[in-house]
């Protein structure tokens, strides 16, 4: 097998025996992600697993979270303790400070098996641990534990040193893998479907021992659990917006009303109304879209903008009148006396004007006086009953509180309904469709569970 130095293992390698195909992959938490991928992928069709873990410092926290998801999926593992060796230094043979070509300033380093006592405390160790992550019902799944050297077992071989050889464990691992695929491959091999199947079950749908599993039973369940909170605060949230929709609009069509109050008049009262329209359904939309957004955030829908058409006709600016009943005979008799009241006032002035100013005086009030009484009295012989409207001002404060009143009416109405139809068209089916799929998982999860 290719090794480096980075990391053992770089890519998939492999051989076939007969009965066997032996795979060496990159390490589960290998600095290449497409690497630790990859070796998921074998692992799924793994019947026996040999897990390899440093002396130096066995059992790192990686490795148990990744032995706790192997035990987890019913894996078969064996676990190696690698690297079980250590080097001791010693006066070379030479005798010389200087060295020799074997030794370095006289001294030469000895590699040897860490004392057994030593090997024992990490096994044990290990053990421990391992016992910590696995459950009582997965324990068959943990194979042997041991310390191995495959440097010291190459030394003892190479020196003839059958102790050395023996001490590394090397035929320990002989013996085991020839147990594997002797005795228990048929077991394995039978049984590796099986288990596949049961791991699939346990974790990926009934998510037992992996809650965080999105796709198990378990998240979903979870997931439906966080929807339906937020269902339920947005009933709430639509509920306060329908009591709110006259004040939260109000001062918006006030203001914009008010912005434009001072330039109404009667020459232009239709395109004014209609320019506040567009403006109102701009605001109001964006007030309504602006409440409705903030529900709707959790849910990632975009609300489409809000129009809204009126008729201008109602809201125009004309003179008015005020009706007055009286008879003709009435308004001729003040026509008649104002007229020829002014009339007899000029000729008694002037026939008086040689008199003295008592006289004048007197004589205008009377000939007035007179003038009035002749012209009422031919006033009344023409009179007849009629109406008469007369100008007293306009509408314009009456149709735009009118106005106003009609808009806010209208959009409140508008935003309620709208409130509404989000509650009716959206939440509640989603609200049923979620109750729908939980009772069919509460189903599906018993079914399942008779499986197992």
């Amino acid at each position: 097998f290719d090794t480096n130095n980075l990391e053992c293992t770089v890519e998939i390698q492999g051989f076939k025996l007969e009965g066997m195909a032996w795979i060496d992959t990159p390490g589960l938490g290998s600095m290449v992600k497409e690497n630790g991928a990859l070796a998921k992928e074998y692992i799924q069709s793994a019947d026996y697993i040999i897990y390899p873990t440093s002396s130096d410092s066995p059992l790192q926290q990686d490795e148990t979270e990744q032995l706790k998801e192997l035990f987890e999926q019913h894996k078969k593992v064996t676990l190696c303790i690698t690297k079980s060796d250590e080097k001791e230094e010693d006066e070379c043979e030479c005798g010389s400070e200087e060295g020799c070509s074997d030794c370095k300033n006289g001294l030469i380093e000895i590699l040897q098996n860490k004392p057994l006592l030593n090997r024992e405390k990490q096994e044990n160790y290990v053990h421990d641990e391992i016992k910590k992550i696995i459950k009582e019902d997965k324990e068959s799944v943990l194979g042997d534990i041991f310390s191995i050297s495959t440097h010291t077992a190459k030394k003892g071989l190479k020196e003839n040193n059958n102790e050395l050889f023996e001490n590394s464990n090397l035929p320990r691992f002989y013996e085991l893998i020839t147990d594997v695929v002797q005795e228990k491959a048929t077991k394995l091999k039978e049984g590796t479907p099986y288990d596949g199947l049961k791991s699939f079950i346990d974790n990926n749908i009934l998510g037992s021992d992996q809650a965080k599993q999105e796709n198990s039973i378990t998240g979903i369940k979870k997931s439906l659990e966080e929807l339906n909170e937020k269902i339920n605060e947005s009933f709430e949230r639509f509920a306060t917006l329908k009591n709110n929709a006259n004040s939260d609009l109000e001062s918006e069509i006030e203001n914009i009303i008010a912005e434009h109050s001072s330039k109404i008049d009667q020459s232009n009262s239709k395109e004014i109304f209609t320019k506040i329209d567009a403006q109102l359904n701009t605001k109001v939309g964006e007030v309504i879209q602006n409440n409705i957004s903030e529900i709707f955030a959790d849910f990632d829908t975009t609300l489409k903008s809000l129009t809204s058409s009126f008729g201008i006709s109602d809201f125009e600016i004309h003179d008015t009148y005020k009706k007055i009943h009286y008879t003709t005979e009435t308004r001729n008799k003040k026509i008649g006396s104002g007229l020829l009241g002014a009339i007899s006032t000029i000729g008694a002035g002037i026939a008086l004007a040689s008199n003295p100013v008592g006289w004048v005086v007197a004589g205008t009030m009377a000939a007035g006086a007179a003038g009035s009484y002749v012209g009422g009295k031919l006033g009344e012989a023409s009179g007849s009953d009629q109406t008469e409207e007369i100008k007293v001002g306009d509408n314009k404060e009456e149709v735009i509180q009118k106005f106003k009143s009609m808009r806010l009416e209208h959009y409140e109405k508008f935003a309620q309904n709208l409130y509404q139809q989000m509650q009716d068209t959206f939440f509640m089916p989603l609200q049923n469709t979620s109750k729908s799929i939980n009772i069919n998982l509460n189903i599906f999860e018993v079914r399942m569970k008779k499986i197992l």
